[in-house]
């Protein structure tokens, strides 16, 4: 859908998708490693713990205080 492309494209646009990837392989994540990717990627950490959700790596009761 229009909607799905629109929020790869985001994503794609905002995160490097082949830093993601490699970073999104872990199974447990630290507040502290959000913050560094996301300086990393120079965004929010709300927007890497936002894709980690869509992308069903955390809970979304996980990471409601960064």
């Amino acid at each position: 859908s229009k909607e799905q492309q629109a929020n790869q494209f985001a994503r794609d646009f905002f995160v490097d998708p082949m830093q993601y990837n490699e970073f999104s392989k872990k199974t447990k994540y630290t507040a502290d490693e959000i913050r560094k990717f996301a300086k990393e990627q120079k965004v929010l950490p709300e927007f890497v713990v936002a894709i980690l959700r869509h992308d069903e790596k955390v809970g979304y009761n996980q990471f409601t205080k960064l």
